[in-house]
């Protein structure tokens, strides 16, 4: 007797054209659900230790805490976002992300658990997006993928135009 044919395993579909598959962690930000690539991300922390303040800051600055040894800044990333009109709750989480040599610590609401579809370039996004996130099975957007490398640029240029708006 034969033996019968290997069953074939069902496969994800491929991404339609211009989108990317995507793994993140979502979070809410300034009343809007965004997505951060795991990719993207250093560490991700329920509960950070002490924030030192940094004097002559802008108020979406936290501070600097160590992590792992080095410095990490702590930008409360809705104040951000928002020019200041929404704001982390204190009990939130705070997403490590890398930047160049730097870390950075994006003090969000609240996390969920990893989430998996396709990311996929429309118009419309947020600035700091680079991508909607779609779920597998389809449907309407679920979130804004950030896009943490143009976040950490926009962090350090606007902190650079603060020291020199700020200089004596």
């Amino acid at each position: 007797m034969a033996d019968p044919a290997p069953q074939a395993h069902s496969a994800r579909p491929a991404p339609p054209e211009g989108a990317e598959e995507a793994t993140c962690v979502l979070f809410e930000c300034a009343g809007r659900r965004w997505g951060a690539a795991l990719a993207d991300l250093y560490r991700v922390v329920e509960r950070i230790g002490a924030v030192v303040p940094v004097p002559v800051s802008p108020p979406w600055l936290l501070g600097v805490v160590t992590c792992d040894s080095e410095v990490a800044t702590i930008v409360d990333l809705a104040s951000f976002v928002s020019d200041g009109a929404h704001h982390t709750p204190p009990d939130g989480f705070t997403l490590i992300v890398r930047h160049h040599a730097d870390l950075l610590g994006l003090s969000v609401a609240r996390t969920s658990p990893v989430w998996h579809g396709t990311a996929s370039l429309s118009g419309g996004l947020p600035p700091l997006a680079r991508a909607e996130l779609i779920a597998p099975e389809g449907g309407a957007p679920v979130a804004v993928l950030l896009d943490c490398a143009r976040l950490g640029d926009a962090v350090v240029a606007a902190l650079e135009k603060g020291l020199v708006t700020h200089a004596p």
